[in-house]
């Protein structure tokens, strides 16, 4: 089985063979958690890093923000049975687009929290 996760989207999955990905990351970032001792895995694609931006937004769709759609997600992996200690965690995307007032650097706004 094959899970598409949308801007702002997250999934996760305990089932072995399944596939959770992503298209066109542009500045958003996605983040890929596994487990290394069981077949656990989940991806958000992240959209902005704050969700003080549009708390509307953030109640809808959590997962287009950083600060609650990350924690979401790491829940998620939790109830699938994934310890923190067992979880390897990837990073893609990030890139900078033309946007002077760096709102949609969300690579750069996650390393100032």
């Amino acid at each position: 089985m094959t899970i598409y996760v949308g801007i702002g989207e997250l999934a996760a999955s305990g089932e072995p063979g399944t596939v959770i990905k992503t298209l066109a990351l542009g500045s958003c970032v996605a983040v890929a958690i596994f487990s290394k001792k069981h077949p656990i895995a989940g991806l958000i694609h992240v959209q902005l890093p704050e969700s003080s931006i549009n708390k509307e937004l953030a109640t809808k769709r959590p997962g287009a923000f950083a600060d609650v759609g990350i924690p979401l997600l790491l829940t998620e992996m939790a109830k699938l049975g994934c310890k923190p200690a067992d979880m390897v965690v990837k990073l893609a995307g990030g890139a900078q687009v033309m946007d002077p007032n760096s709102t949609f650097n969300v690579s750069a706004n996650l390393n100032a929290s």
